[in-house]
């Protein structure tokens, strides 16, 4: 929503005013995503309320954030509405982020060896890259999309999804302003990271038997 909101021109609206650009421009993806992938299932989630464990845990969590749009804000009953009429269910738990829900959906249906596509522009989300889960993004516009696995993760940022969440966190540490410093930013902690990688792939498991596992 978010994305569609920010890459459609604001002037669409409905009769009684109420702006339609987001809507529009989900729905866009939707049914560009549909026509791609010919899904046997599908679920929407979204946001609903503070994220009440992430809060306890960091009070600070997106305190950086400035408030969502009102246009904005007025279009997810718009969407909602959609939706139910298209049969899509629509999820939203108290306290829990709409990606926590796709995340929780992907790693049972990896259980039960389903494949699944998470659309999402949460980069978050590339931690959940593997053999079944795939993250689907937009490229540019609306309808460019660009599906990420663990080759792609890897390819793009030079770390596994396992080691995603780490580099994130590292390489958004501090304010970003200037391109150059960005760029300094990412190559430290992938540097890092390459190194950690190589270390626990050459350093043998340390066990509670007598024997030392660390032979030469």
């Amino acid at each position: 929503m978010h994305r569609a909101y920010h890459a459609v021109p604001p002037t669409m609206t409905a009769p009684d005013g109420t702006p339609t650009n987001a809507a529009f421009g989900f729905l866009s993806m939707l049914l560009k995503f549909i026509e791609m992938e010919q899904p046997d299932a599908l679920v929407c989630a979204f946001d609903k309320g503070r994220p009440k464990f992430r809060m306890e845990a960091l009070e600070q969590y997106k305190a950086q954030r400035p408030p969502m749009d009102e246009e904005l804000k007025a279009q997810f009953p718009v969407i909602e509405n959609l939706l139910t009429s298209m049969n899509v269910p629509v999820v939203a738990l108290p306290g829990w982020e709409g990606d926590d829900i796709l995340g929780t959906v992907a790693a049972r249906d990896e259980e039960l060896g389903y494949r699944t596509l998470l659309v999402t522009g949460d980069k978050d989300a590339y931690q959940l890259a593997s053999d079944l889960t795939k993250i689907v993004t937009t490229k540019r516009g609306i309808t460019d999309v660009v599906i990420y696995g663990p080759e792609e993760v890897e390819e793009r940022y030079g770390v596994t999804p396992a080691q995603f969440t780490d580099f994130w966190v590292s390489k958004a540490t501090k304010p970003i302003t200037s391109p150059v410093f960005l760029a300094s930013v990412i190559k430290r902690p992938l540097r890092c990271f390459r190194h950690m990688a190589t270390w626990r792939a050459s350093t043998p498991t340390l066990t509670s038997s007598r024997e030392s596992s660390w032979k030469t």
